[in-house]
């Protein structure tokens, strides 16, 4: 950690602001894709995340759902990181925002070995599920089948970590996103606007982050489908493993049948 912020040894690049990187997060990606105003509007709620990094912008989206969901509301997180840090790493970095110390806490306290592959956490009994996908993000993308309301693109800078900004990438990710799906980004490299457009991307510029002059915001255009389709899911057992799976899934806004045997 250096002058109130982290630098990346492999891109040679800050992870957040060093004036205060927990305000930038909510600036870059919370308010732009209106998470706050969107909470609510279904049951089962669903960001993707390119860039892991400090686990800020997850941190921060937590808090923002605590303090304004619906009881009834779940949320997804699915994010992708090709350079997990150590738990000594991110302790310090939390050190800097007490705001959201509770929190940070129970992430740290959960947090999976840096193995690559897909690791599943959940949080506030289960309304909140965290996926880290560690491993490269083109090639974990095309293993990936959900939809996202909301991206949050925070990789290294485009210049220093072209890969994260490619065609292909945006490619990937539209077919993840729902239509009316939204996202934002801290850049506004002409070469990463190019690249969103080309894939069916509508973007708009809207003035950055402190000295910043400017950054992507954007949508997956055409009609807004405001409801998932329900899925109808038989589960067979009523024991705890069942009944759980079966209060998770209905939660998650499926239609669910329990089938058990013998009568309790």
């Amino acid at each position: 950690i250096s002058k109130n912020t982290i630098i990346s040894n492999y891109f040679n690049d800050i992870y957040f602001s060093k004036h205060n990187g927990l305000k930038e997060k909510k600036f870059v990606f919370l308010e732009p894709n209106k998470i706050k105003e969107k909470l609510n509007k279904s049951d089962h709620f669903v960001i993707g995340e390119l860039g892991f990094g400090c686990g800020l912008n997850f941190l921060a989206t937590w808090d923002l759902f605590k303090k304004y969901s619906k009881s009834n509301v779940v949320l997804d997180y699915i994010s992708i990181e090709a350079y997990p840090l150590e738990n000594e790493v991110l302790r310090k970095v939390y050190s800097l925002f007490p705001e959201i110390n509770l929190l940070s806490k129970k992430l740290l306290s959960a947090l999976p070995p840096l193995w690559p592959g897909c690791h599943k956490l959940h949080f506030d009994s289960g309304r909140i599920s965290l996926t880290l996908i560690y491993g490269d993000v083109l090639e974990k993308l095309k293993t990936l089948n959900f939809l996202s309301d909301v991206w949050y693109f925070d990789g290294f800078d485009p210049k220093k970590n072209p890969e994260m900004w490619s065609e292909n990438i945006f490619r990937e990710v539209k077919r993840l996103t729902i239509t009316g799906g939204s996202f934002s980004t801290f850049t506004s490299s002409t070469s990463v606007q190019k690249n969103l457009k080309n894939v069916g991307f509508q973007i708009n510029l809207i003035p950055g982050y402190l000295n910043k002059r400017e950054m992507i915001t954007g949508l997956n255009t055409g009609k807004i489908v405001k409801d998932r389709i329900r899925k109808k899911i038989i589960v067979i057992g009523g024991g705890i493993a069942g009944a759980s799976v079966a209060r998770a899934l209905k939660r998650r806004n499926s239609d669910v049948i329990l089938i058990e045997k013998n009568s309790i």
